[in-house]
């Protein structure tokens, strides 16, 4: 068993305690698209980001999101080579649409969390990068567990960020009949799905190496029938 010793999120309701905040006074944070042409993608909203950062914008909340959480896991986590555990659907997809557009310059390293994540705090190891779509971060919460269990790192830093891509966008516009104004996952009458984008980061120890941990990390369950890409049998 493992836990959780601090935790950190960026999304479009603010940073950490504001996030949570939203969630519990049933505040959504769907906006009109503020960077894509809403007439271009058929897409007239998402949970976006309000923030002209960098072009790498998935990478830059995800190295914030991981030095919040190791600050706030101080003195919890020794300092010894901990691996970053880093869960995505599209990397700097966005940022490769930027390039190939010409109104960027970048490298293909810049394609990888690696080299931003390395800059965050000097007790990072190995940086592992899982692009298993809506399910990445889950997975990696797994693999950490597994890790500080048997013994193999004193703690894992498990995060994932995505930033919206115009090419995700024209997807879902042109999958969906109408145009949705806000997720309502249970409504019979709902009409589709939105993007988001943000990040999280999460500091897992070994069960009893935190001194108030947020959570517990009891077991993990996965399957997979092959049925269909997003409805298993």
């Amino acid at each position: 068993m493992a836990t959780i010793a601090a935790s950190a999120v960026r999304s479009c309701l603010g940073d950490g305690p504001a996030t949570f905040a939203a969630l519990l006074a049933g505040r959504g944070g769907a906006a009109p698209l503020r960077y894509v042409d809403a007439a271009l993608v058929n897409v007239g909203a998402a949970y976006e980001i309000d923030e002209e950062t960098s072009h790498r914008r998935a990478g830059t909340w995800l190295a914030g999101c991981v030095r919040e959480a190791l600050r706030q896991a101080d003195p919890q986590v020794p300092r010894a080579s901990i691996p970053v555990l880093a869960g995505t659907g599209l990397r700097e997809l966005g940022a490769a649409e930027k390039w190939s557009a010409g109104a960027v310059e970048m490298t293909v390293e810049d394609l990888h969390f690696t080299g931003v994540l390395r800059e965050t705090d000097d007790r990072l190891g190995p940086v592992v990068t899982v692009c298993n779509a809506c399910s990445a971060t889950g997975h990696l919460l797994a693999l950490a567990q597994d890790l500080v269990d048997s013994g193999a790192a004193p703690a894992a830093v498990v995060a994932g960020a995505d930033s919206l891509t115009v090419s995700m966008l024209a997807m879902i516009g042109r999958v969906a009949p109408d145009r949705t104004e806000r997720i309502r996952p249970f409504d019979a009458d709902r009409t589709g799905v939105l993007l988001g984008e943000g990040a999280a980061a999460a500091v897992v120890v070994p069960d009893g190496a935190a001194a108030a941990p947020l959570g517990r990390l009891l077991a993990t369950g996965m399957s997979c029938d092959a049925a269909h890409e997003t409805a298993p049998e």
